[in-house]
């Protein structure tokens, strides 16, 4: 019975660990979020102004960083401390209907700064 206990504890303790070493891995420390910029936006059609959902945005701030538009065309991410960061909008392959012309996008930013936050609205016109 005291053997079970003892193994019992030990395996709690490996689990614990783990689990704080997979937390730390897939968030990260938040040591320098006060520097972070947090942008967000909407990409729509410039011709009809409707929202674009699946819509692919990318970013290189160091390594190279993909997301979607959600289903009403929005997005949001944190994208660290940069002077300049080169944001590039696209027609997913996947997607059917009407292709849509790259949009290509850099914005600056002061690394010195506190938490900025960013808006940007984005219309992508048809090829």
């Amino acid at each position: 019975m005291k053997k079970r206990n003892i193994l019992r504890t030990i395996l709690g303790s490996c689990s614990l660990t783990a689990s704080m070493f997979v937390f730390q891995a897939c968030y990260g420390m938040p040591d320098h979020e006060e520097n972070d910029t947090f942008i967000e936006g909407q990409v729509t059609s410039a011709e009809t102004s409707l929202p674009l959902p699946g819509f692919i945005v990318s970013w290189n701030n160091g390594c190279n960083d993909t997301l979607r538009t959600d289903t009403a065309g929005r997005f949001s991410m944190y994208a660290g401390s940069f002077q300049t960061l080169k944001l590039r909008f696209e027609y997913p392959e996947s997607l059917p209907g009407t292709k849509y012309a790259v949009k290509d996008t850099v914005v600056t930013g002061d690394p010195n700064q506190e938490l900025v936050k960013l808006n940007l609205n984005i219309a992508l016109a048809k090829k």
